[in-house]
């Protein structure tokens, strides 16, 4: 009840002392402004609210400090001397600026996280709904359609190798022997490296190769540049994918001449208008102590030995 009574006085002088402060034509130098005997100075004022939290048992080592914090947020004005009115402060100026500091770096810090955009490429984004979304479509068309409706897909590697290189042997040639001339011409030649990504599947009525690739290559190519980080990673958005007919891994590994790999654009016509339950995508999955498969193919998609 105490508490009360004093917080109310408090208050009722705090009133009288803003309703007295001068105005803005008055002239401090020939005449000081009405001030009310009992209006309260800042320091007593402040007093008598600690008096008044002392009395109601609430009052500890913090308040003693933020009292005169909380009494700008509670009251804005207050008579001061002559009766000017004070500025109201802000609570942050209480406060240690270092530590505020240290809490925005750390907010600054985590952010990034916490805020990652969703990953580009729309309805084909690298994200773990759509991949077993479009694996879900692959089971189901090649359940209908069987073997005929499945693509390989490889990447081809931009950094090209020699196939002088990859050999192990050497041996001496006669240069009028012609037989051993297409040997030295086949040394002389360029391997590409192309490694499998996974396999496609189709609508064969509806959906042409070229199509069920290209409507899927954010997913392809994002999944090459993973599993193949350093062959791959640095040519994001350009590399190229070739496709061969379905189940052939064993065929492309022996360098079968029968089976050539067939270059696949990045844009082909009308695949905005191909539906993604008409395509299907099943990635290669490649463990810690997997190598991955790839196979060494010419400039134009053939088998070539490595002499």
């Amino acid at each position: 009840m105490t508490a009360a009574v004093i917080i109310a006085i408090a208050s009722y002088h705090i009133t009288i002392a803003h309703r007295h402060r001068p105005s803005p034509n008055t002239n401090l130098i020939s005449r000081e402004p009405r001030r009310s005997i009992m209006t309260f100075s800042r320091p007593k004022l402040i007093l008598v609210l600690q008096l008044a939290v002392v009395l109601r048992g609430a009052y500890n080592a913090s308040s003693l400090s933020l009292s005169s914090s909380t009494l700008f947020h509670c009251m804005p004005m207050l008579s001061r001397g002559g009766g000017m009115p004070m500025t109201r402060r802000s609570r942050i100026s209480f406060k240690n600026p270092f530590v505020l500091n240290m809490a925005q770096d750390e907010k600054d810090y985590i952010s990034p996280m916490r805020q990652r955009p969703r990953p580009e490429g729309g309805d084909v984004a690298y994200t773990n709904e759509n991949i077993l979304r479009q694996l879900r479509y692959y089971n189901n068309i090649r359940q209908v359609g069987g073997d005929d409706c499945i693509l390989d897909v490889y990447a081809r590697d931009p950094n090209p190798i020699s196939a002088a290189a990859s050999t192990t042997t050497s041996t001496t040639i006669n240069a009028d022997d012609e037989e051993e001339k297409q040997i030295i011409e086949k040394k002389d030649k360029v391997l590409i490296r192309y490694w499998f990504v996974g396999k496609v599947a189709r609508c064969t009525g509806t959906v042409s190769p070229e199509q069920a690739i290209a409507r899927q290559y954010n997913l392809l190519e994002e999944h090459a540049c993973r599993i193949r980080p350093i062959e791959l990673g640095r040519y994001f958005g350009t590399i190229e994918m070739c496709m061969a007919p379905g189940n052939t891994e064993i065929f492309m590994a022996q360098n079968d001449p029968c089976i050539r790999l067939q270059k696949v654009p990045r844009f082909v016509e009308g695949v905005g208008e191909v539906a993604l339950l008409e395509v299907g995508l099943n990635l290669e999955i490649v463990t810690n102590q997997g190598v991955g498969f790839c196979i060494y193919r010419d400039e134009d998609g053939d088998g070539v030995v490595p002499a």
